[in-house]
């Protein structure tokens, strides 16, 4: 479901597809630079918790 919302530009299954990426759910493979950029989608379209995950882990070297 949130695959599908992230695939057709919602900001929030963006966010939240960032999440499962991040923390290895819902059967993918952990991958914090897949993440960062799930949340960049999210934050592109003005998410401001796409935002700070992104930066978060921008800081961090991802």
């Amino acid at each position: 479901m949130f695959q599908k919302a992230a695939n057709q530009g919602n900001m929030y299954g963006q966010n939240i597809f960032g999440t499962f990426y991040e923390e290895g759910l819902g059967g993918l493979k952990q991958n914090r630079a897949t993440a960062k950029e799930w949340y960049g989608k999210a934050c592109d379209q003005g998410l401001q918790s796409g935002c700070d995950e992104y930066k978060r882990l921008n800081e961090r070297g991802y």
